[in-house]
């Protein structure tokens, strides 16, 4: 409570921007976060000198009013005692043109916040809220009536008036009706096309004093106040002469501004048009399919949104890549029954296609530069890979745009930025490319084997072609390739920037030809021992052929083929039992990491039986190791696959398991670690499916399950449900087969264990729900609930009651979280 009390003072009293920023920011957090500290008996008070802080400091920094309006908004959602939101906050500010930008930006914030997830509100307070928003919607489209009538004189009214309708589009129909029947949208099309005229409404003189060419905020305030419009028209059918409008609107701006803002290279502003004209499309991207090329159908904004990718700019491609997602969608539902609604489409995606390899070209880089990745040109090419997946089936399959891209690139003259652009739209679309359709690879791979004069930003382009396209060797045409393929690789493998990419490229060659691999085990053997080197960075490479030597053994008939893997295993384990006998803390021990041997034995103990002498040096590592939570992480997942591999001869780990359990039931920081809570609750699932009656009976078996509870309600996905997977196995060895030896005290002892956990499992889930955990994660939650019906309903449905029973269904304000019938609907739902 001082907190609140020394910011409101701090607001009233101090004339320091910095500390009053601090005041204001630090009130929005306490009502965004902490709003039930406060008594309802001084929210009013609250609410009336949050209005006084803003009145009186409206003139000051724009950062700090803009705190204080989302303070002023997050307490008008929370505060139950306010009905009248709209009509008070007009009532006290719009009696003053003084404070006509303050409430501006109090309004815009109102229908952001209603959305946003740091308010600790559930979805009956925002949709009460939401409903009194728009019932009072009137209330603000006559405040903006009167805003308009100045935003030729003033710019900073001009950008917050649009900015607040834009905002309160969001909300639908109410103010969107009123819209259509008034000129508002005349004041921001005018904006975007300087003196042009729109609507037939003459405004040569309108925005003289406001020098629009120089004021960008101005201009992306009158873009998202039409993307907001634009949104609206997706129910084409009811604001359909809204619709119309837009869409000529739009042909005016992309026939005059836009051409204009392009040959100026004024990328700010033609960034703001293309926002319009993709918003625009994907509201009627369902009239094109529908009513292709006629009425508001018309393939002219298809063009438009084309015209901005075409022009080469790399912001603006991105910013219509949201339609042809919503395009790409649309199609693949609606052609299931119907291919032919493609067919208007696929000139417009090969059209992309040509786009898109011309946007990828690395025209900035050297021959032989790497890109990091966090270089612009790679997270471009990342949303490249996927609009690329999601369109290729428009024109009829993937080999056609394969084949589209290779005969473009084959029959021009090429700069290798042009090759290596146009290999790697190749690669994206290789990877769906079928084994009947190899002989359309050919040709790729045979110029790629056969070049040997590429720069190293080329050559790891081919490389990463090279690895999608290897499943040619299934076919006795493509082994043809085989050796030229091999001597590329293993070439690139001794090249230190391309081992990585090379060792993956030959990774996915052994999983798909293993007969044709074989011959070159040896090959393989001197390449891991190469790469085998304490470093994490270059570790990847001999990870990657290890796991091309071990699916290359699982195959084929090697008559050594376990020495081999004892050899491989031997390897690591000579590494670390050397670490071992390293004093702690010695220059010596410090530089040894054990990370790359436990990973590289992990692959290892995938495929093949864990060798007896592991287990003392695995035991070894735990204890050396206690503390550092990355070794920890890695040593779980590799005693995770020996465990798979060796069942009840992983008893000997079970004690320093039982110590790793207590030490993570004594962190506070399980959030913190949660790729450790995976992985060891990975490990622990493996041991109740290959050795139940060790575990259970076990003392580690009640600090794993104590531990579990608290990481059942972690919001990482991998940790979530790994903690969960446990709890669903121990489930299932209370049905455990009796036919088995030790059955029947692996049934008594996880039932036991159930009645003991059940109740308190099931809080923390049904908790974990309210709170509103990812709803990714639900569906494993769902299982557990699942299974826990399967074991007893009887038992369940009194968790389910308890647990129920034991949430806040009202604040402490008044508001309702849940209802009793919603509570009721979720008790009988998880019970059905």
């Amino acid at each position: 409570v001082y907190a609140w009390e020394l910011c409101d003072e701090l607001l009233h009293k101090s004339t320091n921007e910095t500390y009053t920023y601090f005041a204001a920011n630090t009130m929005k957090s306490k009502i965004e976060y902490s709003f039930l500290e406060l008594p309802a008996s001084s929210h009013e008070s609250l609410r009336n000198s949050l209005i006084d802080h803003c009145k009186r400091l409206h003139t000051g920094s724009p950062s700090t009013v803009t705190q204080l309006c989302i303070a002023l908004a997050d307490l008008a959602i929370q505060m139950v005692q306010w009905n009248d939101v709209v009509q008070s906050l007009i009532a006290s500010f719009a009696t003053d043109i003084r404070y006509y930008p303050l409430l501006l930006e109090i309004l815009e914030m109102l229908p952001q916040e209603v959305e946003s997830e740091k308010i600790r509100v559930g979805e009956n307070r925002r949709t009460l809220v939401t409903t009194l928003l728009r019932q009072a919607s009137t209330f603000v489209f006559e405040f903006l009536s009167k805003c308009m009538e100045m935003v030729k004189t003033d710019s900073n009214i001009c950008i917050k008036t649009l900015a607040c309708l834009a905002s309160w589009f969001q909300l639908g129909p109410l103010i969107s009706e009123q819209i259509i029947l008034s000129n508002f949208l005349d004041v921001p099309f005018q904006i975007l096309v300087s003196n042009a005229h729109i609507f037939a409404f003459e405004m040569s003189n309108l925005f003289s004093k406001m020098n629009i060419q120089s004021n960008i905020r101005i201009y992306e305030a009158a873009s998202r106040c039409i993307c907001g419009a634009a949104t609206v028209v997706e129910d084409y059918g009811k604001y359909h002469d809204l619709a119309v409008t837009l869409l000529a609107a739009c042909q005016q701006l992309a026939d005059s501004a836009f051409r204009q803002v392009l040959s100026n290279k004024d990328m700010e502003r033609a960034g703001a048009i293309c926002h319009i004209f993709t918003e625009l499309g994907i509201s009627l991207h369902r009239c094109m399919i529908d009513t292709p090329n006629q009425g508001l159908g018309n393939f002219n904004l298809l063009e438009m949104i084309c015209l901005c990718s075409e022009y080469g700019n790399i912001s603006l491609a991105q910013i219509t890549f949201d339609f042809w997602f919503c395009l790409s969608d649309t199609l693949f539902d609606v052609t299931e029954a119907d291919n032919s609604k493609n067919d208007p489409f696929k000139p417009y995606i090969f059209r992309l296609l040509d786009h898109l390899c011309k946007l990828c070209q690395r025209y900035e880089s050297e021959e032989n530069d790497i890109l990091g990745d966090d270089d612009a040109m790679i997270e471009f090419r990342r949303d490249v890979e996927d609009i690329v997946r999601g369109i290729k089936f428009v024109v009829g399959g993937t080999v056609d745009c394969f084949t589209h891209v290779y005969r473009n690139a084959a029959n021009s003259v090429n700069s290798w930025a042009e090759i290596e652009s146009a290999f790697f739209v190749l690669g994206i679309l290789a990877e769906s490319l079928l084994i009947r359709e190899s002989e359309a690879a050919f040709p790729v791979i045979n110029i790629i084997i056969s070049s040997s004069s590429y720069g190293l930003a080329l050559k790891q382009t081919c490389l990463k072609l090279l690895e999608k396209l290897c499943f040619v060797f299934h076919e006795e045409a493509g082994r043809v390739y085989l050796s030229g393929f091999l001597s590329y690789t293993f070439t690139a493998l001794q090249v230190p920037i391309l081992t990585a990419q090379a060792a993956d490229t030959i990774e996915s060659a052994c999983k798909e030809c293993k007969q044709g691999m074989g011959p070159h085990l040896n090959s393989l053997i001197e390449a891991i021992r190469f790469t085998s080197v304490n470093d994490r960075s270059i570790n990847r490479s001999a990870l990657s052929l290890i796991k091309g030597t071990m699916e290359i053994l699982s195959c084929t008939v090697v008559s050594n083929a376990y020495e081999i893997l004892q050899q491989l295993a031997a390897m690591q384990l000579q590494t670390l039992q050397q670490l071992l006998q390293v004093t702690d803390g010695t220059p010596m021990e410090k530089t040894f990491d054990p990370v790359p041997p436990i990973d590289r034995l992990s692959h290892i103990f995938r495929e093949c039986m864990c060798q007896n002498d592991a287990w003392p040096i695995l035991s070894g590592i735990i204890k050396k190791y206690k503390n550092d939570i990355i070794v920890l992480e890695h040593i779980c997942t590799c005693i995770r696959f020996a465990v798979r591999c060796v069942s009840r001869r992983a008893a000997k780990l079970l004690a320093p398991i039982a110590e790793q359990a207590k030490f993570l039931k004594n962190q506070a920081d399980l959030i913190d670690n949660p790729a450790t809570v995976d992985d060891f609750y990975r490990l622990i699932a493996r041991y109740l499916q290959r050795c139940p009656q060790l575990i259970l009976t076990s003392p580690a078996i009640n600090y794993i399950l104590e531990c579990g509870l608290a990481a059942a309600s972690l919001e990482h996905r991998d940790a979530h449900d790994s903690t969960l997977i446990v709890f669903c196995d121990l489930i299932e060895c209370s049905r455990y087969g009796e036919t088995i030896p030790g059955s029947d005290i692996v049934r008594q002892r996880s039932k036991e264990l159930i009645d003991n956990y059940g109740k308190e499992l099931v809080r923390v889930l049904i908790t974990s729900v309210a709170d509103g955990i990812p709803k990714t994660l639900l569906p494993k939650v769902a299982e557990v609930l699942l299974k826990l019906q399967g074991y007893s309903t009887s038992q369940l449905s009194e968790w389910l009651k308890d647990a129920l029973s034991s949430l806040n269904t009202v604040t402490e304000t008044g508001s309702v979280i849940a209802t009793p019938e919603q509570l009721n609907l979720l008790y009988n739902g998880i019970l059905r």
